[in-house]
Order: C-alpha cells, then sequence, then structure tokens
C-alpha cells in the first residue's frame, strides 16, 4: 500500500475501526483490526534495522516448500466457526438447523466466557443450541464439535485465569466438566491476543503454563481424544509479542490463523485496502508486505508451528467504504468513511451478492491480491467470493498445512439467496480440499 511514499517509516498512524459495536461479528472484526493496526503501527516506527531484520527471517513460497516438503498429506481439516444466534443481531440467524452436518469436519461453537475463572455459557439458552449441534454427530460421526472461548486481552477475565497455578486449576477443572457436560470433542481457545501489545512476560508464560496443564488435565477423560485448538493473530509484530509458538506447538492440536481483517477503513488510513489479500502486490512497500495470507502462515512456520497444525483462515465476509472520488476506484484509493453496505462497514455475503445484481456495479478481480472488490458510485466493497477462495484453498492444500479455517458460517449465504446452493464459499473451499485431482 502508499505506493510511492517516500517516508513510510514515520508515517504516524494507528488503523482502528468504528465506534459502533451492533453485532457480535462487527465487534470482533473491529477489535482485531484495532489491534493488527496497533500492530502495523509499531512496525512501521520500527528502525531500518529491524526491516532488514525481518526481511532476512522470513522465507516464502519455493523456497519454504523444500523445507516442509510433505511425504503424505494428512487428512485436511474444514474448521468452521458457527455463531450462537443473537437475539439482538440485525443480521439472518444461523439456527441448527439449517447448518449441514456434512459441511465442515470441525464446528467451533462460538462463544462462551470465562467468568469468575470458570467457563460459562454466554446465555442459558445456549445450552439448547449446544446440544443441536453435537447431534449433528449422529448425522456425520467424524464430525468434531468443540467449544470456544472468547476473551479480548482488555477485558481481562483470561488474563485472571492464568495469573495463578490455582486459578488455571480452577479453570482447567471447569473445562473438563463442561466438556464431558455438553459431549464437546475439545475446546478452542479466541484470546485476542495474550500480552499484546505489552511485554509481559509472567503472561505469556502463564498462557503457555495454561496449554501444557490443559493438555494434562484433558488425557484423564475416558473415550476419545479431546483436542485443544488456538486461534491465532496474523502480523509478526502480535505473533512476537503474544506467543511462545515452539511451545505452545507442543500442547495444540491446531491453531487457527486469522487472516482476514488486513484492512479497512480508519480515519488514520482513509484508503481502499483488501480485507484477506492472499499475496502482497507488487506496489506495496515496507510492512504492507506482510499484509497478506501467505506472508503470515509462511511466518508461523518460521517460528516453529508445524505445517500440519496450522489451519489457514479465510472469511466469507468483507469491509466496505465509501469512496472520495468515484472515479478513483482502485486499490489505495481516497475514502471517506465506511461504506452504506452492511453493519458498520461489515457486510455479509447474502448483501454483497444483492449489491452486485445493482445496475452500474463494477467488479474487478485483482491477479495480485487474488482477491475482488466491487464499486457502485462512491460505495466500495473489498470481499472473498467462490474464485478468491478456490484460489486460498488450491494454495492451503498444495502446500501441506493443516486445512481450512471459515469465520464464519453465519455470514456465508445460508439461504441460497444468492441463487446458487447453500452456503456456496464454504461448499467451494470443500470441493477444493476433497478434489482428489488438485
Amino acid at each position: 500500500m502508499l505506493a510511492g511514499k517516500e517516508n513510510i517509516g514515520a508515517l504516524d498512524f494507528i488503523m482502528t475501526g468504528p465506534d459502533k459495536v451492533m453485532t457480535g461479528h462487527v465487534e470482533m472484526s473491529r477489535m482485531r483490526g484495532e489491534m493488527y493496526a496497533t500492530a502495523v503501527y509499531h512496525s512501521i516506527n520500527a528502525s531500518a534495522q529491524s526491516f532488514a531484520i525481518l526481511g532476512n527471517t522470513v522465507t516464502v513460497d519455493k523456497e519454504i516448500d523444500a523445507v516442509y516438503a510433505i511425504v503424505e498429506a494428512a487428512p485436511l481439516k474444514l474448521v468452521c466457526y458457527y455463531s450462537l444466534p443473537d437475539n439482538e443481531s440485525m443480521t439472518d440467524q444461523l439456527w441448527p438447523e439449517l447448518v449441514d452436518p456434512l459441511l465442515c469436519t470441525h464446528i467451533l461453537i462460538a462463544f462462551a466466557n470465562a467468568d469468575n475463572r470458570t467457563i460459562q455459557p454466554t446465555h442459558t439458552s445456549d445450552v439448547e443450541i449446544y446440544h443441536q449441534i453435537v447431534d449433528m454427530k449422529k448425522q456425520n460421526p467424524t464430525l468434531k464439535v468443540m467449544i470456544s472461548i472468547q476473551c479480548f486481552s482488555n477485558n481481562g477475565e483470561l488474563a485472571a485465569v492464568v495469573d495463578t497455578k490455582q486459578s488455571r486449576q480452577t479453570f482447567i477443572a471447569s473445562v473438563v466438566q463442561f466438556l464431558v457436560m455438553h459431549n464437546f470433542d475439545g475446546i478452542d481457545i479466541d484470546w485476542e491476543f495474550p500480552v499484546w501489545p505489552g511485554s509481559d512476560m509472567k503472561q505469556l508464560n502463564d498462557f503457555t503454563a495454561l496449554l501444557k496443564e490443559l493438555r494434562t488435565a484433558l488425557a484423564s477423560i475416558q473415550g476419545d481424544r479431546k483436542l485443544i485448538s488456538v486461534a491465532v493473530a496474523a502480523p509478526q509484530t502480535i505473533v512476537d509479542a503474544a506467543y511462545q509458538v515452539q511451545k505452545m506447538a507442543k500442547y495444540v492440536d491446531f491453531v487457527n490463523l486469522m487472516a482476514y481483517d488486513f484492512h479497512y477503513f480508519t480515519s488514520y488510513l482513509p484508503i481502499t485496502g483488501p480485507n484477506a489479500p492472499l499475496y502482497q502486490a507488487s506496489f506495496e512497500q515496507g510492512i504492507f508486505t506482510t499484509l497478506n495470507t501467505n506472508w503470515s502462515a509462511h511466518y508461523w512456520l518460521s517460528k516453529g508451528m508445524p505445517l500440519d497444525k496450522l489451519v489457514v483462515g479465510v472469511p466469507t465476509y468483507g469491509h466496505s467504504f465509501t469512496l472520495l472520488n468515484e472515479e478513483n476506484t482502485g486499490w489505495d484509493a481516497p475514502a471517506t468513511g465506511i461504506g452504506k453496505e452492511g453493519l458498520e462497514g461489515f457486510v455479509v455475503y447474502p448483501d454483497i451478492c444483492r449489491f452486485l445484481d445493482r445496475e452500474n456495479t463494477k467488479y474487478v478481480f485483482d491477479s495480485e491480491f487474488k482477491v475482488p472488490y466491487t464499486y457502485n458510485g462512491r460505495e466500495w466493497i473489498s470481499y472473498d467470493n467462490e474464485q478468491s477462495l478456490q484460489y486460498k484453498a488450491d494454495y492451503i492444500k498444495s502446500k501441506g498445512f493443516g486445512g481450512v479455517m471459515i469465520w464464519s458460517l453465519n455470514v456465508d449465504d445460508f439461504r441460497a439467496s444468492c441463487g446458487k446452493n447453500d452456503f456456496p464459499l464454504v461448499r467451494q473451499v470443500k470441493n477444493i480440499l476433497e478434489d482428489d485431482q488438485l
């Protein structure tokens, strides 16, 4: 981004999202974007020496393939987050009966909370939905259903959980009881993000200790082995600060790389950009060359996460912008705000389909980022579609990663309003992963 800017290292900005929160998806996208943006801010203000080090530590594409060659690929995961219905949401609700039990290999129910150092449902009504999703295993015996616990680092609940061995043991005991009670296959921890942006080594060590102690405790549960996964950040600065990757890799079954929310509108950087580019573009410079799926995935490998434990995330939504000038419609185009489409600029796939059907809407697929954008007048949207997800699924499969993570089932076109199958984006990924000819 910012092609032609000479003093990119001196830019003083933090990309932040909209203030008003309207749904869980919007809130998470906004808060994640703020944290990703803070990471960009720190990196932009890093020394030239730091950028030199950065350039020498990450090997991508052909070079890394030789290091992580796959003799025989393990079964690929299709990990799908399912957000619990929220009666306060302004978007259409995905109820359990609308979910295809055969669509995903893993369903991660989002979210439970960490209250008083124990895991608890967000609402008492969530328990019935837990059981409806778990019952899908009757139709798909290989399906794994996990509970995801979510907390942003500034909330403090999970920080309190990891603070002492006693608090961790209290939490872990509740997790064991929770998994057994609801017949879950494991737990996913979505903590965004431990010790970021500080440098609290105690909390970093405590988070790793939580994973180690949780692994030991789950091994005591009779029956099938219980799983542990962690949703992890994509930007290098957060990865370096928030995770002891090699140690963490010993205790988790897989990590879910949140390779999205790389760009959306902020008053500090009022230009268009791709939500989830697969690769960098030739015009990008500095830290912006790292804000893409390919770079982030390979950085996690370089830090020590095994290839088959790295599940690469893809989005089923987009971000909207309002262009300053409807004649300037490409990447880095000046913008005056978030778009009118979607909730606070967060646009679900059915709404994108409807936008594409409007008169005078233009569609562009970028051959470098491998993602599309669309615009009509001053309304501009970056998103993923079946074509871009084919590229991503091909990439993930060919390089031998552990699989694909979907955020989320709820914002795909689950009612087939786009005129195709239900869940067209997830089905595209599934078809690629299961195609033996690829």
